[in-house]
């Protein structure tokens, strides 16, 4: 699970990485975004355009109760971005990151622990 506050280039290269990771692990790759952004109106046409240019099959989704998330799922509420990794309905890893610390190292670092996850 990735949460996120809203989209930028990193999480563009993300949603690509994990795709990737999912698509070629198809016993244990899983995986989704919520985008709970503060104007979330704005966000549909570029998840489209986002999920058509890099030929998305991980889903891009904007809950119907954004504000709820954090607290439901114990958010940090200066986190960008903040990953979920688990299994068997056991979390085994959170990864999350301030805006200013979500950048292509702070990628590669997800992407690093999604694949041991996988075990790929």
């Amino acid at each position: 699970m990735v949460f996120a506050r809203d989209l930028d280039d990193h999480l563009a290269r993300l949603a690509k990485e994990l795709d990737t990771i999912v698509a070629s692990n198809k016993v244990n790759g899983k995986a989704f975004f919520a985008f709970l952004s503060a104007a979330p109106d704005s966000l549909p046409p570029a998840l489209e355009k986002l999920a058509a240019d890099k030929s998305l099959q991980i889903p891009l989704t904007i809950p119907m109760n954004p504000k709820e998330i954090p607290e439901k799922f114990k958010l940090p509420e200066d986190a960008h971005v903040m990953v979920v990794l688990y299994e068997k309905k056991a979390v085994t890893q959170v990864l999350a990151y301030k805006k200013a610390d979500f950048n292509a190292k702070a990628v590669d670092a997800i992407v690093a622990a999604a694949k041991k996850h996988a075990k790929l």
